[in-house]
C-alpha cells in the first residue's frame, strides 16, 4: 500500500476542520437568524392584530355612537308612536328625522362617505329613509312592510 505523504494528510485533516467549522458556524448562525425572524414576525403580526383591532372598534364606536342618537332623537321616537295613517305628521317628523341625519352623519366624519342610507322604521309600517349618497330609489310600500314583518321575527 501506498503511504499519503505527510503534506497531503495535514491537507486532509485541516479541510476536514476547515468543512466542520464552516457547517458548524453556518448552522448556528441560520438557527439564530431563523429565531429572529420568527420573533421579528411574531412582533409584527400582534401590532398588525392590536392596529385592526384598534380600527374596528373605533369604527364600530362611530356607529354605535349614531345609533345612540337615533335612538334617544325625541323626533324619532314621536315617529315611532304616531298613527299610520296620519300623513302629516309622517312627513313633519320625516323631514326632521333626515335633517338629524344630515347633521349626526357629518358630525362623525369618518362615517360620512361610508354610510349610504339610514332607515328608520316603526311597528306600524312606516319608515324614512335618509339618502345619504343622493340615489334615488322606488321603495316598494309592500316589499317595506315584507322586508319589516321577516326583520321583527328575528
Amino acid at each position: 500500500m501506498k503511504r499519503k505523504s505527510l503534506s497531503r494528510q495535514i491537507y486532509g485533516y485541516f479541510l476536514i476542520v476547515i468543512v466542520l467549522s464552516l457547517v458548524s458556524v453556518g448552522a448556528v448562525s441560520y438557527w439564530q437568524s431563523s429565531r429572529a425572524l420568527d420573533d421579528q414576525v411574531k412582533q409584527y403580526m400582534e401590532q398588525m392584530v392590536d392596529s385592526a383591532n384598534y380600527q374596528t372598534d373605533s369604527y364600530l364606536q362611530a356607529y354605535e355612537l349614531l345609533s345612540n342618537a337615533f335612538t334617544t332623537n325625541s323626533d324619532v321616537r314621536s315617529f315611532m308612536e304616531i298613527k299610520p295613517d296620519d300623513a302629516y305628521e309622517y312627513y313633519e317628523y320625516s323631514v326632521k328625522i333626515k335633517e338629524f341625519a344630515l347633521v349626526s352623519i357629518k358630525s362623525i366624519v369618518t362615517l360620512y362617505k361610508q354610510l349610504n342610507m339610514i332607515y328608520v322604521t316603526g311597528q306600524h309600517g312606516r319608515s324614512i329613509i335618509y339618502d345619504n349618497q343622493n340615489l334615488f330609489f322606488n321603495f316598494d310600500p309592500v316589499l317595506v312592510q315584507e322586508k319589516f314583518t321577516n326583520l321583527m321575527k328575528l
